[in-house]
């Protein structure tokens, strides 16, 4: 049963894994179209980064969780990110982003001081 699961192809993070469950081939295919594809795979927003065993740790339990759905043919037609999983996701995203995300931030800042003291200038 290992042997048929591929069960070792979840240790690592080749996306053709996440394909072994057919609901995934539409996000698949997307992200093989997108310019996240030449940087990143599933793995690199989906489980923690800030040390391995988390990492693992996260892989594992969401996996559990994932095998389990799909061997029941439990799976539903939506499917949506938990709590644990969106907040592993957007922590990613500023990782990878974070020159972006935090120029943004300074220029909403800068924006924004600039129009105040516009406006107290005409007090």
């Amino acid at each position: 049963m290992a042997k048929e699961s591929e069960i070792t192809s979840y240790l690592g993070d080749d996306p053709q894994t996440c394909v072994n469950c057919h609901v995934m081939t539409p996000v698949y295919n997307s992200w093989m179209h997108s310019s996240h594809r030449e940087v990143a795979n599933c793995n690199s927003c989906h489980v923690p980064h800030d040390n391995i065993v988390n990492k693992y740790y996260f892989k594992a339990k969401d996996g559990s969780y994932h095998a389990s759905v799909f061997t029941m043919r439990a799976e539903p037609d939506v499917i949506k990110m938990k709590e644990a999983s969106q907040r592993v996701v957007q922590a990613n995203c500023i990782r990878c982003h974070v020159q972006q995300v935090t120029q943004t931030k300074y220029e909403c800042l800068n924006r924004y001081r600039f129009k105040s003291y516009m406006q107290h200038i005409t007090v």
